[in-house]
């Protein structure tokens, strides 16, 4: 009988799961923006707490707000505008630069295997990349990267709810709960707060150092789109390990295409990849720590899951979400052993009591 219960309980919870995962799917055209505007507004509750001892009206705080984000964001979908139009004008003489590299390296193929294996081994790049593509297929990605930005009014529109809500939602808390509950209810959200507002404020400085030093080496070098490079490291940067290597990709190709000089070549693409270790590996880990305390396999998981659900934007904030998932974990105690399996280390962090009292 015992056993008849747990093989219910299973279903159940299975069942539950792929409920879940229909809804959120069915919801991808409008929830990531909401939870996108949750997030802007927890980053930005230390401002407002600030601004509201000098007696600031809280409209004016919003509108303040909403300024910041979206210039922020129409600055960023600008730049990617810009470059993407620059690539969609040189696509004809860089795919000339495609045929030209792969044809040469085709020919010192053919010759290396006529001297290893005595006859020689044609190569055909064209049946493997279609090169008069490569650069309209650049330009679409980096205009998907707009479209993104064209929901802009939606998240700002559900912007102007969160911060207008967050000032009294934690009144509402201890009227609608027993002193306890509240308690209880307070230490789960200001610990939620606390984390995913360090996390987004690291990524944030952390993206901006990484997109200002790689503007800065590529436009010493005087490498095409290094504008447009720069705010892709900025952007890609927020998705953990892929973001890293997706962001090296495009300069170091466009530098492979631009420059005949080899050690020019080694010398920028050095350049590139010391960057993003010492800032993946030294800076990185001193500003960050183990803030969030997530399992790499975890977050490998979480990336692929969010980014399936809801493509970019999914995977982007798939690292805060999960926190959320495990810090809420942690504070029932049926899932306590949930929440251990998703740290990084052998026990979760606990939840101060001061975090209570955090506004």
């Amino acid at each position: 009988m015992q056993n008849y219960k747990k093989t219910i309980v299973i279903l159940v919870g299975i069942i539950a799961v792929i409920a879940v995962g229909f809804v959120l799917q069915q919801l991808a055209f409008v929830l990531p923006h909401l939870i996108l505007a949750v997030f802007l507004g927890n980053i930005f509750n230390p401002m407002i707490d600030w601004m509201r001892k000098y007696k600031i009206p809280l409209p004016i705080i919003i509108v303040l707000i909403l300024f910041i984000v979206a210039a922020s964001l129409i600055g960023v979908a600008y730049a990617l505008y810009l470059g993407a139009t620059s690539i969609g004008a040189n696509a004809p003489e860089y795919g000339q630069r495609f045929t030209e590299l792969f044809n040469g390296l085709s020919e010192y193929l053919t010759r290396s295997s006529q001297k290893l294996y005595g006859k020689s081994v044609a190569f055909n790049w064209n049946s493997l990349i279609d090169i008069e593509k490569l650069s309209s297929m650049v330009y679409v990605v980096a205009g998907s990267f707009v479209g993104v930005f064209g929901d802009l009014v939606l998240v700002l529109l559900f912007l102007v709810f969160v911060l207008a809500e967050a000032r009294i939602f934690r009144l509402k808390i201890c009227k609608a709960f027993t002193s306890d509950n509240a308690s209880k209810t307070l230490k789960v959200i200001n610990r939620i707060d606390r984390d995913v507002r360090q996390y987004m404020l690291s990524k944030l400085l952390i993206n901006t150092i990484n997109g200002a030093a790689n503007w800065l080496i590529l436009v010493a070098f005087g490498v095409d789109f290094a504008l447009f490079s720069a705010v892709l490291a900025f952007l890609l940067n927020f998705i953990p390990n892929i973001g890293t290597f997706i962001s090296l990709g495009f300069p170091i190709i466009v530098v492979l295409l631009q420059f005949d000089s080899t050690s020019t070549i080694i010398i920028i693409i050095s350049l590139l990849v010391l960057v993003e270790f010492l800032i993946g590996n030294v800076l990185e880990p001193r500003i960050m720590g183990r803030s969030l305390n997530l399992s790499p396999l975890v977050v490998l998981v979480s990336l692929i899951f969010w980014g399936w659900l809801w493509g970019g934007w999914g995977m982007i904030m798939a690292v805060p979400i999960t926190s959320v998932l495990k810090i809420v974990l942690q504070n029932i105690e049926s899932m306590e052993p949930i929440a251990l399996l998703m740290s990084e280390t052998h026990r979760p962090q606990s939840i101060k009591n001061s975090d209570v009292s955090e506004a």
